[in-house]
């Protein structure tokens, strides 16, 4: 399976059914693995082949008037729903230069990853320029950037013009990635991120430990996500600087920060949704399909938050907090409220989260008899099928893959204690005959 570059798929995850994410092709790497550019601008290495413990559930090509066939436009997650407008062609090639850079590295292609192009700025530039959300000058230019990701992820305002005359003498675009934030003293050389992979962003440092293979002063590194990145030795010039973000502490799990007009942490759960992804690495702690997020989304569609939606349903059946696991229900929903509105996390990734979703269930699970559609007149059991919401029987917050996989369990469970049973007859049938 090879798609050709600019291919735009639109892929759905197992643990999110309901949202098909877009994947625009910038390389192919090998087999079903190809290199691609996600909507929030992230590059990736995915593979596009299903199967039953694959990460990706579904993967449809989308049509010359970008939608996908027999799927509503709000649930397609697009390029231009993130950034407002198309993807140029120009921009296009500049993600598809890296792309190629990125897939030589994972096939561990010998020649140069980094190498300029003739008459242009190369791929540290393209890294830089995508991070910083603005055009860049040349290198040796000053007032190289203005607008800093760390300033406008937090809403606080465009810290002045950088002074970086002769930069190309002294870092270039290296230099400018530096001096995001004065102060501080850096050593004699570091090794800087030239692209952002994740929470690590473009200018970043990287820990000498970190990085796996290197070639003169470029070369690759491998974070604590396991994921890898494009990284350039920088030698300090003696200008004072302190860097943003420490990639080796940079975590695939935790989501941007952003901040009110009070400058105090806030996190709009509905557009935090969009950005949750669910990973799942081979020695993931919890069986089954990963639920969290179905079911935040569920909650917060139904309620506006997590809490909101406890509150509801303590009334819809009717309980108050003598009744068993009301109390660690709402202990449960206030966790996830506050790990999504302050702490910022990547509920898809975390395994503990998982794992509190998973007792939110079992609790809705228990008393599920005592919501009004599984009660009243005869046929009451069939309403939901009628009426078209038999993937959660109306309110029923529990992840239809969950219930699913469930159910499959059990049967498999029941078969085996069908068999262990005739093999316990049939022994003592033998045993009698003796």
């Amino acid at each position: 399976m090879r798609y050709s570059t600019g291919t735009r798929l639109g892929v759905r995850f197992r643990g999110d059914p309901n949202l098909w994410h877009e994947r625009i092709v910038l390389a192919w790497v090998e087999e079903s693995k190809h290199v691609c550019l996600s909507p929030d601008g992230d590059i990736e290495i995915v593979d596009f082949l299903v199967t039953k413990t694959s990460e990706i559930d579904q993967v449809r090509m989308f049509r010359a008037d970008r939608t996908l066939l027999r799927i509503a436009t709000e649930n397609v997650y697009r390029w231009e729903d993130n950034t407002g407008e198309l993807l140029d062609d120009d921009t296009l090639q500049e993600y598809v230069t890296e792309g190629e850079a990125i897939a030589a590295a994972a096939r561990g292609d010998k020649e140069p990853l980094l190498a300029a192009p003739a008459g242009g700025d190369g791929l540290l530039a393209a890294a830089l320029r995508r991070d910083l959300g603005q055009t860049l000058v040349a290198p040796g230019a000053s007032d190289l950037a203005k607008y800093l990701p760390d300033r406008r992820e937090q809403g606080r305002p465009p810290p002045p013009g950088l002074s970086l005359a002769g930069a190309a003498q002294d870092g270039g675009l290296l230099a400018a990635a530096l001096a995001r934030v004065p102060g501080g003293a850096a050593p004699l050389s570091q090794w800087l991120a030239v692209e952002t992979v994740g929470g690590t962003h473009a200018g970043a440092v990287v820990r000498d430990e970190l990085v796996t293979t290197s070639v003169g002063d470029r070369g690759i590194a491998e974070l604590a996500s396991g994921e890898h990145i494009f990284v350039r030795k920088y030698v300090n010039s003696g200008a004072s600087v302190s860097p943003v973000v420490e990639a080796g502490r940079s975590d695939f799990r935790v989501l941007p920060v952003t901040l009110d007009y009070n400058q105090k942490r806030y996190g709009d759960a509905r557009l935090l949704l969009d950005r949750f992804r669910s990973h799942r690495p081979s020695d993931w702690p919890v069986a089954g399909p990963q639920t969290c997020v179905w079911l935040v989304r569920f909650m917060i569609s139904r309620a506006g938050s997590c809490v909101g939606y406890h509150e509801r349903w303590l009334a819809e059946v009717k309980l108050d907090y003598s009744a068993a696991g009301t109390v660690e229900h709402q202990g449960w929903c206030r966790v996830l409220d506050t790990a999504i509105g302050y702490d910022f996390l990547d509920l898809g990734a975390l395994a503990s989260m998982e794992i509190g979703a998973r007792r939110i269930q079992m609790i809705h699970d228990k008393w599920k008899h005592k919501l009004p559609q599984y009660q009243g007149a005869d046929g009451a059991e069939d309403l939901h099928l009628l009426l078209g919401t038999g993937e959660t029987r109306g309110n029923l917050a529990m992840a239809p893959e969950l219930v699913r996989w469930l159910g499959e369990q059990l049967s498999q469970e029941a078969v085996a204690a069908k068999e262990r049973r005739k093999a316990r007859e049939e022994r003592a049938l033998a045993a009698a005959k003796k």
